[in-house]
C-alpha cells in the first residue's frame, strides 16, 4: 500500500514538472508576425477590397496607414485594404500599412495606386494660318473618347462653331496691320490635357518707295535712288520705257537715265515694283521737255489814236504761261493760248515803243509794242 501511494506521489510530481516545463517554454517562444502579400496594386478608379493574409501566434494585431485615403478592416486573420477614386493623371501615389503586434517585428504592407488614364484626344490640324485679306472658316477634326469636348477663344476676330466632332475656325475679317496677328483656341475633353489651337492671320504686305515719284530735267542724266520699303521677302522692278534702266540694290532702286530729252513733249515712264501678296507699287518718272515759246505776231504796232485790242497767239508746251510790261499805256489780257494788247491814245506828240514780256517756265521772249505820235 506504501509503495502505491509512493508511486502515486511521483507521477503526480512528474505530470506538474511536464505541465510547468510546457508552460515555460510557452511563455519564452518568440512571437511571429507575417503579412501575404506585401504589396497591393490598385488602379485609380478602382473601388474593390483587396485581402491580406496575417500569420501570427501572437493573441492580437494592430494597423496604422500613411495616408488618409487608405481604407482597412480586420476579420479573424484577414485584412481587408481599399483605396478612394483617384483623379490626378500625371502621377501614381502610393501609401503604407503598417501591421503590428508586441514581441514581433512590425510588417510592412506597400500600397500604390495608379494615376488616371486621361480621355484620348487629339486634333487635326494642330495650328491653322490664314492670309492677311483671308475671310472664310477652316475646319479641325476632333478625336476623343470623352463624351464631350468644347472650344474657347477671346479673340474677337474669330468665331467657334461646334458641329459633331468638327470645329469650324471663321475668321471674320482682314488683317489691316502691317504685324501678323496670333489668336489661341483652348480645346478640352474630359479629363485630358487642355489642346490649344494656334491661329495664324499674317500681315498685310505693304510695299511703297521713297520718294513716290522722280523728276528729271530735260538735260538731265544719271541715277537717282528710291528706297523701297515692304515687309515682304522679295521684290522686284520692271519699266516699261527703254529711256529708263534699273538696278536693284539690297533695299535701294537705283533708276538711271542716260539721255536727255531732245524732244518737245515731256516723257514719262513706269516703274512697276512687285512683291508677293502686296499691291503692286508704281513709280512715275518724268523727264521734262525742252520748253518752246513763241509769239505770232512777234510785235506789235499801233497808231496814235489807234485803241482796240490786238491778239497775239502764244505757242508752248509748257503748262502755263505769263505776260508783264512795265509800259502804263499797254494794257494787256491772257486768255487760254491768247495774249490780247490793247495800247492808249498817243496824245504826247512823240513815238514810244515798250517791251511785253512773256515767260513758260525758264523760256522768256520779247514782244515789242511801238506807237506812232
Amino acid at each position: 500500500m506504501k509503495n502505491i501511494c509512493v508511486n502515486v506521489m511521483a507521477f503526480i510530481a512528474t505530470i506538474n514538472m511536464s505541465l510547468f516545463t510546457a508552460c515555460s517554454e510557452h511563455e519564452n517562444s518568440p512571437q511571429t508576425l507575417s503579412a501575404t502579400p506585401t504589396a497591393l496594386t490598385f488602379t485609380a478608379g478602382e473601388t474593390q477590397t483587396q485581402t491580406v493574409e496575417i500569420t501570427t501566434n501572437a493573441g492580437f494585431w494592430l494597423v496604422e496607414k500613411s495616408e488618409n485615403w487608405v481604407k482597412h478592416s480586420k476579420s479573424g486573420n484577414k485584412l481587408f485594404i481599399s483605396v478612394q477614386n483617384y483623379t490626378n493623371t500625371l502621377d501614381a501615389r502610393t501609401a503604407t500599412v503598417t501591421i503590428m503586434t508586441d514581441g514581433a517585428q512590425s510588417v510592412d504592407v506597400t500600397i500604390l495606386q495608379e494615376a488616371k488614364i486621361p480621355n484620348a484626344f487629339s486634333i487635326n490640324p494642330v495650328s491653322l494660318s490664314y492670309d492677311a485679306n483671308e475671310i472664310g472658316d477652316k475646319t479641325v477634326v476632333i478625336t476623343t473618347d470623352a463624351e464631350s469636348w468644347d472650344a474657347t477663344t477671346d479673340a474677337a476676330w474669330i468665331t467657334l462653331m461646334k458641329q459633331d466632332d468638327i470645329l469650324n475656325v471663321f475668321v471674320s475679317e482682314e488683317n489691316t496691320e502691317s504685324t501678323p496677328r496670333v489668336a489661341n483656341i483652348s480645346i478640352t475633353a474630359g479629363d485630358a490635357p487642355e489642346i490649344i489651337l494656334e491661329v495664324t492671320q499674317a500681315a498685310v504686305m505693304y510695299l511703297y518707295s521713297e520718294p513716290g515719284s522722280l523728276l528729271f530735267e530735260p538735260d538731265e542724266t544719271g541715277e537717282k535712288v528710291v528706297n523701297i520699303l515692304t515687309n515682304a521677302t522679295n521684290w522686284d522692278a520692271i519699266v516699261d520705257s527703254s529711256w529708263v534702266k534699273l538696278i536693284k540694290q539690297n533695299n535701294m532702286l537705283k533708276v538711271i537715265v542716260n539721255e536727255k530729252n531732245t524732244q518737245f513733249s515731256h516723257r514719262n515712264a513706269n516703274v512697276k515694283i512687285t512683291a508677293a501678296k502686296a499691291r503692286d507699287f508704281i513709280l512715275p518718272v518724268k523727264q521734262t521737255a525742252v520748253i518752246f515759246l513763241t509769239a505770232d505776231p512777234d510785235s506789235l504796232s499801233f497808231r496814235a489814236y489807234e485803241t482796240t485790242k490786238k491778239q497775239v497767239m502764244i505757242s508752248t508746251n509748257a503748262e502755263t504761261w505769263e505776260a508783264s510790261t512795265e509800259a502804263s499805256w499797254i494794257n494787256i489780257t491772257q486768255q487760254d493760248n491768247e495774249l490780247q494788247v490793247a495800247a492808249q491814245r498817243n496824245i504826247s506828240g512823240l513815238a514810244r515803243n515798250a517791251d511785253i514780256i512773256i515767260t513758260a517756265e525758264d523760256v522768256t521772249i520779247t514782244l515789242p509794242v511801238t506807237q506812232a505820235r
